[in-house]
């Protein structure tokens, strides 16, 4: 821990430096997915119980992007769009957890939506 000030504490994580990342709370872990550091985007997904120690997961099967958005939902974590890196172009994908929408990707924004209820698998 670097430094505690009334009721923020401040540790310095594992992952490099990043915007544009989702984080989420699910199942008493939060996870930090996805971003860009620089002008490189990524596919990572990061987990911690305490906020101080995070552990990569294996990389998942949805592509390397920014500015996505990640909810919670009945018993799942869902992410959608964002911007990734490409052109224009179509994929279709299936996933051990659940089914999601296939995925496109128009002037580097995507339209596709990830489920899983068990995030810290490379089978998200």
């Amino acid at each position: 821990m670097v430094a505690c000030t009334a009721h923020w504490h401040n540790y310095t994580a594992q992952w490099s430096r990043r915007t544009g990342h989702m984080a989420v709370d699910f199942s008493g872990k939060v996870y930090v997915m996805a971003g860009a550091v620089g002008s490189t985007y990524n596919n990572e997904v990061w987990v911690s119980v305490d906020g101080s120690t995070w552990t990569q997961e294996p990389t998942p099967p949805w592509s390397a992007r920014t500015e996505a958005r990640a909810v919670t939902y009945d018993g799942s974590v869902f992410i959608a769009g964002g911007r990734g890196v490409g052109s224009v172009g179509t994929s279709v994908a299936s996933s051990l957890f659940g089914r999601f929408t296939s995925a496109s990707v128009t002037n580097g924004y995507l339209n596709d939506v990830w489920k899983s209820a068990n995030p810290s698998t490379a089978g998200m």
